[in-house]
């Protein structure tokens, strides 16, 4: 295929020529792509493949540059107003609908956002040409993408079959999951989980390489490979597990979607939320909060306060003040004293905050009677108070948040993650593993990146290890013998079976998934012991051999639980 690598794209210069086939002089029009390179291409094979391309090329046509930004339903709406009085003014005035330009007046120009390599492959798919070879994934999703912006039913299925003959090949089927992910292919995310399923040497050689200690970790270590996991929601990849861990009768019967959340998991619409409103009565207020956050043209959301209220609650607010009171100073200097009743304009601080968070963070600096926050609009107002250093008012949401964490603690992981709260985010999981729900869904997923998913796996698949590797030492610490220990009590004769204990200890590791306080694992230690022990007492056998068994198994259950409790807090959350 042709690549523009190797050539100059500075937007300084001029664009470059497509090489043949897409150099024609035959062509009517010229497709720009990013990196600026000119194919030169037949309109009728665009209209005949793509119906936005034909509704785009019915329009009139101003001497107008193509915004990249156009997008399908801008172009059925230009075809709706050429349909009005007026409407090639509109859109000759807006910029705003599909236009075109050209240094040659005979062939018009529009820009495109795919690079030259992935408009190639698609125009090579339209048109009567050899195929590429279209081998790896990394090519095929932005061509799928552009095949699906553009409405391209034809190339969008052979893409797709591509799609399903890579993913034959086991060690690709991860990455042609992925790519199903970000493409929204329902049944080419389908074929390439059945090839992860079906793959008993993928998930050994996976687990292997990932240091995965059990069969549900083996199957998702192959997600290590996929890097930072972009497009691919943590919904997705909960899916893929569910998947990869169900019953083959659950498979057969098509109940199990890749990409789309069962109709029992998809959360009611939320009813609208009151927006947050702030004002306060105390008189001479002198600075406008102002929020950047809005629809462009629209009015900013203000709101009138006190500097010396801001400074007292932020530091960093009470800063920036003396800043912007020091370049008004410097910037006004009037003539001749303003008359004595005249007040000074109130200062303008701007907030990146949308106007809720910031009309709630004003409430708390005045101590007005808060709404009811959801946990997103929580979670915001933690961010803004460790941004502005406004730790007197942080009680109310830290409340509320550590209510949401103690009740659905995954889906508090989830929001801190993406707000960036990292402590918070690291006490969510705690919780999650203490809660025992590492197997549940919330409907946060969805709107969460995948990353932050699989690092909350890992985090637990460590526990895993670590409990199995604490307990195996505990295990290995019991005094070893190739005989039991006879034991009698009241005329009563028995054995002690030594192995029977270390093999309680080795099995399926007794605390389970969950973590475990101190004072749980001494009680499941004990419960596991008494359990193994074919009696309850005995005399001493005459070799020291009980009393040393005892004495190793009062041990472990003194010191076992307190060293897991120690180093669970060495486990790290990974995070950017």
């Amino acid at each position: 295929m042709y690549s523009a690598s190797g050539m100059s794209t500075d937007r300084t210069q001029g664009p470059i020529a497509a090489p043949a086939p897409f150099d024609k002089p035959s062509a009517d029009i010229i497709l720009r792509t990013s990196d600026r390179i000119d194919f030169r291409v037949h309109s009728q094979v665009l209209t005949l493949a793509s119906p936005f391309f034909e509704t785009m090329l019915s329009l009139p046509q101003p001497i107008l540059q193509r915004s990249d930004e156009n997008t399908k339903a801008e172009a059925r709406a230009g075809a709706d107003a050429q349909r009005s009085p007026g409407s090639s003014l509109i859109i000759a005035a807006t910029h705003a609908l599909p236009g075109f330009k050209s240094e040659d007046p005979s062939l018009p120009i529009i820009d495109v956002s795919e690079d030259s390599t992935t408009l190639e492959l698609l125009l090579r798919i339209l048109y009567p040409l050899p195929k590429p070879q279209m081998e790896t994934v990394a090519a095929l999703v932005p061509a799928v993408k552009a095949a699906q912006k553009y409405e391209m039913e034809w190339p969008l299925e052979i893409l797709s079959e591509r799609l399903v003959d890579i993913v034959r090949n086991p060690l690709t089927a991860p990455h042609v999951w992925a790519a199903a992910c970000r493409t929204g292919l329902e049944d080419v995310a389908r074929r390439a989980a059945l090839s992860m399923r079906k793959s008993g040497n993928l998930n050994a050689s996976l687990s292997a390489a990932a240091g995965f200690e059990n069969a549900e970790a083996a199957a998702l270590g192959f997600m290590e490979e996929l890097g930072p996991m972009d497009g691919i929601s943590a919904g997705d990849y909960f899916r893929l597990k569910r998947f990869l861990q169900a019953d083959q009768a659950k498979i057969d019967d098509g109940s199990l979607l890749l990409l789309t959340p069962l109709p029992g998991e998809v959360s009611p619409v939320p009813s609208p939320s009151i927006p947050g409103s702030f004002h306060t009565d105390m008189s001479s207020t002198d600075v406008i909060c102002r929020s950047r956050y809005g629809d462009p043209g629209a009015s900013p959301a203000s709101f009138y306060a006190h500097q010396s209220v801001l400074s007292v609650f932020s530091p960093v607010l009470k800063e920036r003040l003396t800043d912007l009171r020091q370049a008004t100073a410097h910037s006004h200097v009037p003539d001749a004293a303003p008359p004595p009743d005249t007040h000074p304009q109130p200062l303008v601080l701007m907030f990146e905050e949308d106007p809720d968070t910031l009309a709630e963070l004003l409430s708390l600096c005045y101590n007005d009677d808060a709404r009811l926050w959801s946990l997103d609009e929580t979670a915001s107002l933690l961010v803004a108070i460790k941004k502005y250093q406004m730790s007197k008012v942080e009680r109310r949401p830290r409340d509320y948040w550590n209510q949401w964490a103690t009740q659905f603690p995954l889906t508090v992981y989830l929001v801190a993650t993406t707000c960036g709260l990292i402590p918070e985010a690291a006490a969510a999981a705690k919780l999650v593993l203490q809660l025992g729900q590492m197997g549940e869904y919330a409907t946060k997923m969805e709107t969460s990146s995948a990353l932050a998913y699989h690092r909350l796996l890992k985090y637990h698949d460590s526990y895993r290890r670590l409990v199995r590797d604490q307990f195996t030492a505990a295990a290995n610490k019991l005094p070893s013998s190739n005989i039991d220990i006879f034991v009698s009590r009241r005329g009563y004769n028995t054995s002690l079976r030594v192995d029977g204990v270390r093999s309680a200890l080795l099995k399926d590791y007794p605390c389970g998934d969950r973590l475990r306080t101190e004072q749980e694992l001494r009680q499941v230690l004990r419960d596991v012991i008494s359990k193994s022990l074919v009696t309850q007492g005995w005399q001493e056998d005459g070799q020291g051999r009980a009393y040393a068994f005892v004495q190793a198994i009062l041990e472990v259950i003194m010191t076992l639980p307190k060293k897991l409790e120690d180093e669970v807090g060495t486990i790290k959350l990974e995070f950017d």
